[in-house]
């Protein structure tokens, strides 16, 4: 029984920890890569300079298939100006480009 309490609480951790991967692109059609990040939980990833599009590569679904938010690409630092998507979904801003994996338990 204890085993598999420190087990669980692994894993939760695991899912806070890797929210997935979401990829740069110095264009507006995600082509030309530039570089990537794997933001936590609610931890805004900023785009490389020169960036103009970002795409979700893949996500932690695991921890999602419980949760209340989406991932988002952002036209700024704060993400007032925001697109919610999923991954494989290009998404692209004329001011630079964010990403922010709002997934969370309920």
């Amino acid at each position: 029984m204890h085993f598999n309490s420190i087990f669980l609480i692994a894993a939760i951790n695991i899912g806070f920890a890797a929210a997935g991967q979401v990829n740069f692109y110095s264009d507006k059609n995600c082509q030309n890569y530039i570089g990537e990040s794997h933001p936590g939980i609610n931890q805004v990833a900023g785009g490389p300079a020169g960036g103009f599009s970002a795409l979700w590569v893949n996500a932690d679904l695991w921890s999602c298939s419980q949760s209340c938010g989406p991932y988002w690409i952002c036209g700024d630092s704060g993400c007032n100006n925001k697109v919610s998507t999923v991954p494989g979904r290009c998404v692209s801003f004329n001011s630079g480009v964010w990403a922010v994996n709002k997934c969370q338990f309920c």
